[in-house]
């Protein structure tokens, strides 16, 4: 099979995009997680309807009045709609692909040196897989 991208230079987003096939499910949430800051002021309005809905389902048997007050809550601007049409996970993704775009240079992508898996946080300094210590 050939591959439809020989010879072409890609850019960025495109590297991004197709790379996303190795991004696992726990690096978009170590991304999502821990530069939750990076957020632009659309994303974080996506973020927080998605809050609200999840807090909509769960308190569904409430009073009408906490209801009305969380629809009230929620953000209509189109654009925040538009980031939350597929999905929350679909969100995570965009978002983690974004900040691996645009600020590769202030990611840290905190592995152990024994195992290679992800650590918590980037500023963990135990393996949750392996419980190897590098303090």
């Amino acid at each position: 099979m050939a591959d439809f991208n020989a010879g072409k230079k890609l850019n960025l987003e495109q590297e991004a995009f197709l790379n996303y096939n190795h991004m696992d499910e726990e690096l978009i949430d170590y991304i999502f997680k821990n530069y939750q800051h990076l957020m632009t002021l659309n994303e974080a309005g996506a973020y927080r309807n998605f809050i609200l809905d999840e807090k909509l389902q769960v308190y569904k048997n409430t009073t009408e009045k906490y209801k009305k007050h969380l629809e009230k809550a929620r953000l209509k601007n189109a654009e925040v709609l538009r980031l939350m049409d597929n999905g929350f996970n679909n969100f995570k993704i965009k978002f983690a692909n974004r900040i691996l775009v645009e600020y590769a240079e202030k990611v840290f992508i905190n592995t152990c040196s024994r195992c290679g898996k992800l650590a918590r946080t980037p500023l963990a300094k135990q393996c949750p897989h392996c419980y190897f210590s590098w303090h």
